[in-house]
């Protein structure tokens, strides 16, 4: 049958794009550079357009919670953030002798 040959040649095609961002050297993905700053926590709380009887208030920022991805309030009042793990690409390691 034919298709032991097409499926490693597939598998390599597909792990040659996979792989090429690494053989031609390509670093971390740079921001542009008009990208908008973030702001501070301050600043943000001041941009909020809110009706008259509401308020907002800051209950955590930076460095308290790093990259949130959600928030929720649970029956008690009490807020619960989510955030990402981050990972580093660079491996330190530490030996005792």
């Amino acid at each position: 049958m034919t298709t032991a040959p097409f499926r490693s040649s597939l598998a390599l095609l597909t792990a040659g794009v996979l792989l090429a961002p690494t053989w031609l050297g390509a670093g971390e993905i740079q921001p542009a550079a008009d990208a908008p700053q973030p702001l501070s926590p301050e600043e943000s709380v001041r941009r909020f357009q809110l009706p008259p009887e509401f308020r907002i208030e800051c209950v955590a920022s930076e460095p308290l919670v790093a990259d949130p991805t959600d928030a929720a309030f649970d029956a008690h009042g009490r807020l619960f953030v989510c955030r990402i793990a981050a990972t580093t690409s660079k491996a330190t390691t530490t030996s005792k002798s």
